[in-house]
């Protein structure tokens, strides 16, 4: 059977290329129609799903031009007859959540049989890196996945892909949770669903379409966009003008990412390479080709930029007559993200296997015992090969006064410091990257590629955990978070579905000053549009973030604090879900009282007093407040500051900040002169 191309209505220059391929083909079409087709199913129809409960239960395929198409489930019948597309689309009635697994029976000129079909309630997790970082990377891994035996919570964790056009189907199959399925599925989707299966008692299917370093306008429908912002529009242009040229340019792309991965696999192969290892580690190497390089610090910033693959870290220590013959600590630091030291031409320890993947210890700092035996009176050789294959990578982390060599007996508190400059060379240098002419980053692609084909699935809500690659243009985040949320719900025709997000984590250094700062005016977009709309809320997570690391292991919390919105608002319980939020303000001289919502048992401090707010007054530059609780209100007040002008908490990537209610819920950062 043939069937033709049908572009979204949404792209009026792919819909006459269509037209004109309809009419060309139109002959053919006819002079084939006898030939027998089956029935189609896109993906996210299959063996193990969770269809929503409460819902009408609509499913859609392809098949024969007029073919007739009957689906049986649950004691229901339908029928629909497949269009000149082949296109066809039915409603079976809505049915009570039931564990009791269920068979599903299309028929047409085939048979589709569809086994151990649930019925419960069906959330959507998107977003970037964070919700998308797996349960094998979260907190106490081996034990959580361990425990992830949940049969009635079924995962579909939709395969990356992107397109200029909107997709009909996706690369993905439903499978129950088990410590092999879960592990791979995202921690903060796992935890919310497994903590919504635990209270509700019901099945819960879980749909997984996440990318890393991805944009919100990647997610948002071309017709959304346009509509709700004119910055994309060159971008959608170039997207669909380049559509005709496709395939060229994609066979370009592959040709280019087949080279890059014939890169990547060198480097792997170089890893387990000891012979090329001890050319560079050897003591009497001509190192007058070597480069100094400063540590701590990543290299990209001490001349490799844009370096991916092997570079050799090299330094000569003088140990003191006394150590001669005894074993050694080296503190090296945090390495980014794979290492092999050596001493004196000799292999002594490493972490991690680029091969494998064992990339998580880029932040943990390193510390490797040297066998006495290697360890002479004088001048020593310290050698460590570096692995990194993506962003920032070498002897990048930590305080200077934390990378040294030491006596491992712990009998002497001196040490020699391995901080300053290095000597370095490369090793091996990777192809960059292969970008796709349709790459994630641009405007669309996802939804196209990632959401489209699973939109009119029966859902209950949505999670979503993004924004990181949207900090540098917060006000322009403001426009597109509820256009996104908009878009989804008004293109999934299932209601004002329950729409939930996480609040950026605080990262990176504390600053020592109040400041302005993206990542709060970020977070503040988030908030307005969480407080628009009631079917809409925000997980705070401002006070289990990492400074070091933007990915934090801790996800529990995540998926726990997500729960709670989702009791409130898709539930409908009575409970405290979010911490205090701001209120209203009143100024009394040098003065201010500020109110607070979800107050809950009452406001409390973690620690002896409350840190994070500040005052703006008359000057250009807002100083740190002194603020007391009293009642559930807060007195804030700055010594030097006659007149308030506005209030702030919380306002850094990483501020300090210990206000909560009783029940354990951090307040939610806010300024009081919002734009």
């Amino acid at each position: 059977m043939i069937f033709l191309p049908t572009p979204s209505k949404d792209h009026p220059m792919l819909r006459k290329m269509a037209t004109h391929f309809v009419t060309c083909l139109l002959l053919l079409v006819i002079a084939v129609s006898s030939v027998d087709a089956n029935i189609e199913l896109p993906s996210v129809f299959g063996h193990h799903m969770v269809l929503q409960r409460n819902l009408p239960i609509k499913v859609w395929g392809n098949a024969q031009h007029n073919e007739k198409v009957t689906v049986e489930f649950a004691g229901q019948t339908a029928t629909a007859i497949a269009n000149i597309h082949g296109e066809w689309s039915l409603s079976l009635p809505a049915q009570k959540a039931n564990a009791k697994p269920q068979t599903m029976t299309l028929t047409g000129n085939n048979t589709i049989i569809l086994n151990d079909i649930l019925i419960g309630d069906v959330w959507v997790c998107s977003g970037q890196s964070n919700m998308e970082w797996p349960l094998r990377n979260a907190n106490n891994k081996e034990a959580e996945i361990a425990a992830a035996q949940f049969p009635n919570i079924r995962l579909f964790n939709v395969v990356k892909e992107t397109s200029p056009v909107p997709l009909e189907d996706v690369n993905a199959s439903w499978a129950a949770c088990t410590p092999q399925s879960s592990a791979q599925f995202s921690a903060v989707g796992y935890f919310f669903g497994r903590n919504l299966h635990q209270h509700l008692n019901i099945p819960i299917g879980l749909i997984g379409t996440y990318w890393g370093g991805t944009p919100a306008q990647s997610w948002i429908s071309h017709p959304a966009l346009r509509a709700a912002l004119t910055d994309f529009n060159k971008a959608i242009d170039d997207l669909e003008n380049v559509y005709g040229n496709k395939d060229k340019l994609m066979a370009d792309y592959h040709a280019a990412l087949k080279k890059y991965k014939q890169s990547i696999a060198t480097v792997h192969q170089l890893q387990s390479d000891q012979k090329a290892a001890l050319q560079f580690a050897n003591t009497s190497l001509d190192t007058s080709d070597w480069k100094p390089s400063n540590t701590p610090g990543n290299w990209e910033k001490n001349g490799y930029p844009n370096m991916d693959g092997i570079l050799w870290y090299r330094k000569t220590i003088d140990v003191p007559q006394q150590w001669a013959g005894k074993d050694l600590l080296l503190m090296p630091g945090p390495i980014d993200e794979v290492d092999q030291a050596f001493f004196n031409g000799t292999y002594i320890d490493g972490k991690g296997d680029i091969a494998k993947g064992e990339t998580e210890f880029w932040n943990v700092p390193r510390k490797y015992r040297v066998p006495g035996k290697l360890v002479k009176a004088g001048k020593n050789v310290i050698a460590i090969r570096v692995f990194d294959l993506a962003g920032q990578g070498g002897l990048w982390g930590g305080d200077a006064a934390d990378m040294y060599a030491t006596l491992a007996n712990g009998s002497t508190d001196k040490s020699i410091s391995l901080a300053g400059p290095w000597l370095t060379k490369i090793e091996y240098q990777t192809l960059s990257r292969a970008q796709s002419p349709f790459s994630a980053g641009r405007p669309g692609v996802l939804f196209n590629a990632m959401v489209n084909p699973i939109v009119g699935y029966g859902i209950k809500g949505a999670i979503w955990y993004q924004g990181e690659s949207n900090a540098g243009n917060p006000m322009q985040y403001r426009t597109l978070m509820p256009t996104l949320i908009k878009d989804w719900r008004d293109r999934w025709e299932v209601g004002q579905f329950p729409f939930f997000m996480v609040s950026l984590a605080n990262f990176r250094a504390q600053k020592s000053q109040p400041s302005q700062d993206n990542w709060a005016e970020l977070r503040e977009a988030q908030l307005l549009t969480a407080i628009k709309d009631p079917n809409t809320g925000i997980s705070m997570t401002i006070d289990i973030g990492e400074a070091k690391d933007i990915h934090p292991r801790n996800k529990q919390d995540v998926g726990y604090r997500l729960f709670l919105q989702a009791r409130e608002i898709a539930y409908g319980e009575k409970l405290v879900a979010q911490g205090p939020l701001f209120k209203s303000m009143k100024i009394d001289s040098n003065k201010a009282t500020l109110t607070f919502d979800n107050v809950g048992g009452g406001l409390v401090i973690k620690g002896d007093k409350l840190k994070g707010f500040e005052i703006q007054g008359d000057g250009d530059q807002a100083v740190w407040a002194d603020a007391v609780i009293k009642g559930n209100t807060i007195i804030v007040s700055a010594e030097g500051v006659d007149q308030i002008k506005a209030v702030r908490y919380g306002w850094a990537i990483n501020p300090d900040v210990n206000l909560y209610n009783k029940e354990g819920l951090p307040a939610v950062p806010f300024r009081t002169d919002v734009p």
